[in-house]
């Protein structure tokens, strides 16, 4: 079975998808081809959810990390594959910071709405929503390419999962 902290570890990935589902459900910012107008009575209207957004998906951050982590501790004990689960590793990394870039702007949008104008909450929004989908999809990749050749050299997990 492993040890107790082993199988909360592993338990953080579930803890990790479903922050990711509530920050989402709790509050999803306008698009960005949102007028200015509209995106500072968005913030302002839902000012309080932004926050908890943020807040959730920052927490999601943590969890996550512990996720992929504890992968990454079951990989390495596979022989070949070690320097692979240092990349998917890697990838995490690249992938949480997206989140917290993500967040960081969602937090400073909602600290004080009030306090910017239209056009300060409009690129804030359009930052939040920009900014971090490189590190995002960047690390996305590494995460699957490298989670793919480990699974596929080592038979780690089912192979299909390695499609």
């Amino acid at each position: 079975m492993g040890t107790r902290a082993t199988r909360l570890a592993a338990l953080s990935g579930v803890v990790f998808v479903v922050l990711i589902i509530a920050s989402f459900a709790v509050a999803s910012p306008p698009s960005t081809g949102s007028s200015a107008a509209k995106v500072q009575q968005y913030f302002l209207d839902h000012k309080h959810q932004m926050g908890v957004s943020a807040l959730l998906s920052g927490l999601s951050v943590v969890f996550g990390l512990c996720f992929f982590g504890y992968l990454r501790a079951y990989f390495n004990k596979y022989p070949g594959v070690r320097w692979l689960s240092s990349i998917f590793f890697a990838g995490a990394i690249v992938f949480a910071m997206g989140g917290v870039i993500t967040a960081g702007f969602a937090s400073a949008a909602s600290d004080d709405p009030g306090a910017l104008n239209a056009s300060s909450l409009q690129l804030l929004n359009y930052l939040g929503s920009d900014v971090g989908y490189g590190a995002l999809v960047t690390g996305t990749a590494i995460l699957y390419l490298a989670a793919g050749f480990i699974i596929y050299k080592s038979r780690a997990l089912p192979v299909w999962l390695a499609s």
